[in-house]
Protein backbone atom coordinates (compact mmCIF):
# COMPACT_ATOMS: atom_id res chain seq x y z
CA UNK A 1 0.00 0.00 0.00
CA UNK A 2 1.18 3.55 -1.09
CA UNK A 3 2.59 5.43 1.93
CA UNK A 4 0.36 8.47 1.28
CA UNK A 5 -2.89 6.15 1.35
CA UNK A 6 -1.40 5.12 4.49
CA UNK A 7 -1.07 8.21 6.13
CA UNK A 8 -4.50 9.22 5.15
CA UNK A 9 -6.01 5.95 5.80
CA UNK A 10 -4.90 6.86 9.28
CA UNK A 11 -6.17 10.74 9.33
CA UNK A 12 -8.91 9.22 7.91
CA UNK A 13 -9.43 6.71 10.78
CA UNK A 14 -8.80 8.95 13.70
CA UNK A 15 -11.20 11.60 12.51
CA UNK A 16 -13.72 9.14 11.82
CA UNK A 17 -13.10 8.12 15.39
CA UNK A 18 -13.55 11.19 16.55
CA UNK A 19 -16.61 12.24 14.60
CA UNK A 20 -18.17 8.72 16.22
CA UNK A 21 -17.30 9.82 19.70
CA UNK A 22 -18.98 12.96 19.42
CA UNK A 23 -22.00 11.32 18.02
CA UNK A 24 -22.43 9.16 20.76
CA UNK A 25 -21.73 11.63 23.41
CA UNK A 26 -24.24 13.64 22.15
CA UNK A 27 -26.54 10.90 22.30
CA UNK A 28 -27.01 11.05 18.13
CA UNK A 29 -26.14 7.77 18.07
CA UNK A 30 -27.72 4.46 20.10
CA UNK A 31 -25.85 1.39 21.15
CA UNK A 32 -26.01 -0.43 18.32
CA UNK A 33 -25.22 1.80 15.64
CA UNK A 34 -22.11 3.23 17.92
CA UNK A 35 -20.47 -0.16 18.15
CA UNK A 36 -21.02 -0.70 14.32
CA UNK A 37 -18.92 2.80 14.17
CA UNK A 38 -16.17 2.32 16.54
CA UNK A 39 -15.66 -1.60 14.84
CA UNK A 40 -15.47 0.35 12.05
CA UNK A 41 -13.02 3.08 13.41
CA UNK A 42 -10.67 0.46 15.04
CA UNK A 43 -10.50 -1.61 11.61
CA UNK A 44 -9.62 1.62 9.65
CA UNK A 45 -6.89 2.34 12.10
CA UNK A 46 -5.48 -1.72 12.09
CA UNK A 47 -5.47 -1.42 8.32
CA UNK A 48 -3.08 1.96 8.60
CA UNK A 49 -1.08 0.78 11.10
CA UNK A 50 -0.92 -2.93 9.27
CA UNK A 51 -1.16 -2.61 5.35
CA UNK A 52 -0.08 -5.76 4.79
CA UNK A 53 -3.89 -7.02 6.08
CA UNK A 54 -4.86 -5.11 2.89
CA UNK A 55 -2.23 -6.42 0.31
CA UNK A 56 -3.01 -10.08 1.50
CA UNK A 57 -6.60 -9.70 1.39
CA UNK A 58 -6.39 -7.88 -2.27
CA UNK A 59 -4.19 -11.56 -3.46
CA UNK A 60 -6.93 -13.39 -1.82
CA UNK A 61 -9.32 -11.43 -3.72
CA UNK A 62 -7.58 -11.80 -6.88
CA UNK A 63 -7.12 -7.81 -7.15
CA UNK A 64 -3.77 -6.59 -8.33
CA UNK A 65 -4.34 -3.27 -6.52
CA UNK A 66 -4.59 -3.10 -2.62
CA UNK A 67 -6.26 0.09 -2.46
CA UNK A 68 -8.80 -1.43 -5.05
CA UNK A 69 -9.48 -3.73 -2.77
CA UNK A 70 -9.90 -1.99 0.13
CA UNK A 71 -12.33 0.33 -1.22
CA UNK A 72 -14.04 -2.51 -2.46
CA UNK A 73 -14.41 -3.84 0.84
CA UNK A 74 -15.19 -0.30 2.17
CA UNK A 75 -17.89 -0.20 -0.61
CA UNK A 76 -19.52 -3.45 0.12
CA UNK A 77 -19.45 -2.76 3.92
CA UNK A 78 -21.90 0.66 3.22
CA UNK A 79 -24.30 -1.32 0.75
CA UNK A 80 -24.73 -3.27 3.53
CA UNK A 81 -25.09 -0.68 5.83
CA UNK A 82 -27.88 1.27 3.43
CA UNK A 83 -29.78 -1.85 2.89
CA UNK A 84 -29.83 -2.49 6.76
CA UNK A 85 -30.23 0.76 7.53
CA UNK A 86 -33.76 0.36 5.14
CA UNK A 87 -34.93 -2.63 6.45
CA UNK A 88 -34.69 -0.53 9.96
CA UNK A 89 -36.63 2.36 8.20
CA UNK A 90 -39.37 0.46 7.11
CA UNK A 91 -40.06 -1.59 9.98
CA UNK A 92 -40.07 1.61 11.76
CA UNK A 93 -42.67 3.05 9.43
CA UNK A 94 -44.74 0.78 9.48
CA UNK A 95 -44.74 0.77 13.60
CA UNK A 96 -45.51 4.56 13.50
CA UNK A 97 -48.32 4.12 11.13
CA UNK A 98 -49.84 1.02 13.46
CA UNK A 99 -49.01 2.94 15.99
CA UNK A 100 -50.77 5.80 14.59
CA UNK A 101 -54.07 3.98 13.84
CA UNK A 102 -54.54 2.75 17.45
CA UNK A 103 -54.35 6.25 18.31
CA UNK A 104 -57.25 7.36 16.08
CA UNK A 105 -59.37 4.52 17.03
CA UNK A 106 -58.74 5.06 20.38
CA UNK A 107 -59.61 9.02 19.88
CA UNK A 108 -62.41 7.96 17.95
CA UNK A 109 -63.90 5.88 21.11
CA UNK A 110 -62.55 8.67 23.51
CA UNK A 111 -65.40 10.72 21.61
CA UNK A 112 -67.97 7.87 21.40
CA UNK A 113 -67.58 7.31 25.43
CA UNK A 114 -67.92 11.25 25.76
CA UNK A 115 -71.18 11.58 23.60
CA UNK A 116 -72.95 8.86 25.11
CA UNK A 117 -71.74 10.05 28.97
CA UNK A 118 -73.28 13.99 27.51
CA UNK A 119 -76.68 11.92 26.30
CA UNK A 120 -77.04 9.93 29.23
CA UNK A 121 -76.60 13.64 31.54
CA UNK A 122 -79.18 15.01 29.01
CA UNK A 123 -81.50 12.64 29.47
CA UNK A 124 -81.15 12.32 33.14
CA UNK A 125 -81.95 15.75 33.54
CA UNK A 126 -84.65 15.36 31.13
CA UNK A 127 -85.78 12.93 34.09
CA UNK A 128 -85.20 15.15 36.50
CA UNK A 129 -87.33 18.06 35.44
CA UNK A 130 -89.81 15.79 34.63
CA UNK A 131 -90.19 14.83 37.95
CA UNK A 132 -90.29 18.26 39.48
CA UNK A 133 -92.77 19.04 36.88
CA UNK A 134 -95.22 16.55 38.63
CA UNK A 135 -94.69 17.10 41.91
Amino acid sequence: MDTRLQILLAIGAILFLGVTLYFIRKKGLDLNHSILWLFMSVIFMVIAIFPEIVTFLSRLMGIKVSSNALFLVLLAFLLIHAISSSAALSRHHNRIKRLVQSVALLEHRIEQLEAEKQRKSSESEVTKEEASCRD
